[in-house]
């Protein structure tokens, strides 16, 4: 929970209106130091998408996080994936870990489409993609 006045100045702040703000605004609360009350809050969701609709939309995201970093509007230390992100780019070894990840891109896209998805595997899929992305 978070006060309605800081919400509406931390939103004021997010320029587009793109899937995966929610790291954008998350960040920004953090930069900020502003203290969210984290509730238990149980959820119901109606509609799934399909795996195909999810991973387009989690390009999306990775997209837009990408964009906003490099732009210095977020921090990349307030993002896990970002800070994989960083080492891989700090080190030089962007190329080294795609090229790693390509012998197994068969295998993070059919864990994707399976029944139970290893997270793990998708953190990698993840970054796979966020390191493919172009800088604008």
């Amino acid at each position: 929970m978070v006060k309605k006045e800081i919400v509406l100045q931390v939103l004021s702040k997010i320029v587009n209106s793109s899937y995966g703000n929610d790291y954008i605004f998350g960040s920004i609360l953090k930069t900020k130091k502003i203290k969210v009350l984290h509730i238990d809050n149980q959820v119901s969701i109606n509609e799934v998408d399909s795996n195909e609709i999810f991973i387009a939309k989690t390009h999306k995201a990775l997209k837009n996080l990408k964009r906003n970093y490099k732009e210095n509007k977020i921090k990349y230390h307030s993002i896990t994936i970002l800070k994989s992100y960083k080492f891989i780019e700090a080190f030089f070894l962007k190329g080294l870990f795609l090229k790693i990840t390509g012998f197994f891109k068969k295998t993070l896209e059919e864990n994707l489409k399976s029944k139970k998805p290893n997270l793990f595997l998708f953190d990698l899929y993840r970054l796979n993609y966020l390191c493919k992305i172009k800088d604008s």
